[in-house]
């Protein structure tokens, strides 16, 4: 006895989009178009998301504001708060500027670490500078909280955010990624119709 393989019935609806015969084929222009199309809605998230990590420095500023103006608080304690504000808009400035990669962008500017012909860009130092400042808020937020035995939690998390926010743009910056046209234009195919 013979066994024989079966094909199950389907409808003609069913699985229409994952039969690889049945899938519709996009002429040149319809390709361009696709990819454009993505390009301009990837650029579009790309600039709100930009533009949203670069507002997240400047609205964590507000929190120094009231400790400058106090006058309980000490000349080292409106220092540090000043050094945290320098933190942030440096945070700000460089997320504005240009991405935190070492290499050139799509459209030929430069981000904030990229290297040029043998040369880096200046702006390139903001980021150790400030990566800098952010450990030694964290490291004298830590040696006056655990020297002085009380509990000043406030003081300890105004310390700190500076590298957090610096942490999390760097993050961020890094993420936004971008269609990379090239690479789309390399899965076109040639439209075999009618």
């Amino acid at each position: 006895m013979a066994a024989t393989l079966r094909k199950t019935f389907r409808y003609p609806d069913d699985d229409h989009d994952q039969d690889p015969d049945n899938r519709q084929e996009l002429d040149e222009e319809e390709q361009d178009k696709l990819i454009q199309e993505l390009s301009a809605k990837n650029d579009a998230q790309n600039a709100f998301y930009h533009l949203v990590f670069t507002i997240v420095p400047l609205v964590a500023i507000v929190a120094y504001i009231p400790a400058i103006f106090s006058s309980s608080l000490t000349t080292g304690t409106r220092f540090t708060c000043i050094i945290c504000i320098l933190s942030l808009s440096t945070t700000a400035y460089m997320m504005k500027v240009g991405p935190f990669d070492l290499k050139e962008r799509r459209l030929g500017e430069p981000g904030v670490l990229a290297v040029q012909e043998g040369k880096l860009d200046p702006r390139g130092y903001l980021i150790y500078i400030n990566t800098a400042m952010c450990v030694l808020l964290f490291l004298k937020s830590w040696y006056t909280s655990s020297g002085q035995g009380h509990d000043d939690h406030q003081q300890f998390i105004l310390d700190i955010l500076p590298g957090v926010v610096l942490g999390a743009v760097v993050i961020a910056s890094r993420s936004l990624i971008e269609v990379d046209i090239g690479e789309l234009q390399k899965l076109r195919y040639e439209y075999k119709g009618a």
